[in-house]
């Protein structure tokens, strides 16, 4: 219900109307808590021990028809059009996430609502505002529902997700008949589908078309509404009220436990006397000022204060990432015992800073994120005490040679890993050899990208170090 009907069918104004609508979700934000709980105990019970079949390919139709298996899915609510976008498009930003968001150059407010759905069939379903798709957003509020080894379905978009027992059904499958663009079975793969969650979002879009527009920062507070009307059926509200009640105790309960349990002290309480009329004056006033601000946590605005989502802006958003990042390398530069190399990763790394400040193309930015993804991986992969031969970490790593030898020249330039060639005079330089192990400890995001002409010469030159450590 609206806070216009609330105030059409009361008669009341539109102050207390939303008021009054602040309260209802209060009250159904407060026990969502105990909803989520319940449900992690009964799928916590359910699925002890339970394990899918090893085979990612194998056929879950039968499981999945008896069993009752968790999906989870994203949808938007209030989209960002073009129109409202006053006319501009958004080019740096796909998927879901930019249509919820205004371009950049409006300010970058979020506009709409991204919502993760969870839920199960012929059973509840949980709603949670997130600002993105990002699996450090995503892995938090799934495991807040269920165990690690409850199974779940989902689509290709939580590829990421850490769990035991997870399946995905990829809705972009291309269809091997060349007459069509899709598969036929996109939407449902041998028993793994999202057709709950999917429905869920189509129940949430129809029932929020009842409001012209929900401001992102209360959307959590409209979504629990919702979530706790509709699984109201699927739990007792008069036991959920009492969890509550003994998982928040009074602040005299204590006391009348003590005086049931010791009759001595009750009779010593109730023969205290009472305080003088000049003591008790400020306390039977009660509606003063002073009490009215002793009060304040209790004000309905205190208690919606704690639900309200944290809706940034793009360029908010882009500070915090850029300084996460920030903090992130400058601990791992921190964790590096050699000073030697502490001191050659700082310069490093500022040299990359510098290229970042002076505006590089979308190409090269595009190109350096793939090389320090790649360089990560490999990195990870390397030995410190002992040798691997290079061949052997691309099988290990499913990566050609030929993006190696992009990475580990940059690497063994400045002295951050060591390579030995095992290759004679004679051999054929096609099938080149190398024995490869790490320096330091740690690695730092570092400046793989060059310009073209200074290819051919730097690979002399890493040629001729790895040459004279035969």
């Amino acid at each position: 219900m609206t806070t216009a009907q609330i105030q059409r069918r009361l008669g009341i104004t539109t102050e207390s109307a939303l008021r009054l609508k602040r309260r209802i979700q209060v009250f159904a934000s407060t026990h969502i808590e105990q909803m989520q709980k319940r449900l992690y105990e009964v799928l916590a019970q359910t699925f002890e021990g339970f394990d899918l079949p090893k085979d990612t390919e194998a056929d879950l139709s039968e499981l999945s028809r008896e069993v009752p298996i968790p999906q989870a899915d994203t949808v938007v609510l209030y989209s960002c059009s073009q129109r409202a976008n006053k006319g501009r498009k958004r080019y740096k930003r796909k998927g879901q996430t930019s249509s919820i968001y205004r371009s950049q150059s409006l300010g970058g407010e979020q506009m709409g609502t991204l919502v993760n759905t969870f839920g199960i069939r012929q059973g509840p379903a949980f709603f949670d505002s997130i600002s993105d798709q990002k699996m450090n957003t995503l892995n938090p509020l799934i495991r807040k529902y269920m165990p690690h080894n409850t199974p779940i379905f989902t689509d290709m978009g939580y590829r990421a997700f850490t769990g035991k027992n997870h399946r995905m059904v990829n809705h972009n499958a291309r269809s091997k008949d060349k007459r069509y663009k899709f598969a036929r079975n996109r939407w449902s793969k041998k028993g793994v589908n999202c057709n709950v969650a999917e429905g869920l979002n189509a129940l949430v879009k129809q029932s929020f078309t009842a409001y012209r527009w929900i401001n992102p920062k209360y959307s959590q507070l409209y979504l629990n509404e919702f979530a706790f009307i509709r699984n109201l059926k699927h739990f007792d509200i008069l036991e959920l009220i009492e969890q509550k009640k003994e998982a928040v105790p009074h602040k005299y309960q204590g006391r009348a436990q003590e005086n049931r349990t010791n009759p001595a002290a009750h009779h010593r309480a109730s023969q205290k006397p009472l305080p003088a009329a000049s003591e008790r004056a400020p306390a039977v006033r009660g509606l003063n000022k002073e009490m009215m601000s002793a009060q304040a946590s209790y004000r309905i605005s205190d208690q919606v204060r704690q639900w309200e989502f944290e809706a940034l802006t793009l360029i908010e958003i882009q500070e915090l990432n850029s300084k996460a990042k920030q903090e992130a390398a400058q601990s791992k530069l921190e964790a590096e015992p050699n000073p030697l190399l502490r001191a050659r990763l700082q310069k490093l790394q500022d040299t990359r800073s510098c290229w970042i400040e002076s505006r590089p193309t979308k190409d090269q930015r595009r190109k350096q994120r793939a090389f320090e993804v790649l360089a990560e991986k490999v990195w990870e992969a390397l030995p410190q005490e002992s040798y691997l031969e290079f061949r052997e970490l691309a099988d290990q790593l499913e990566i050609s040679t030929r993006s190696f030898f992009r990475i580990l020249p940059v690497l063994q330039g400045h002295g951050l890993i060591e390579m030995r060639s095992l290759n004679r005079d004679t051999r054929s330089k096609h099938g080149k050899s190398y024995d490869i192990r790490r320096i330091g400890t740690v690695l730092v995001p570092i400046l793989y990208v060059m310009p073209k002409e200074m290819g051919h010469r730097f690979a002399r030159i890493w040629e001729n170090q790895i040459a004279s450590v035969k």
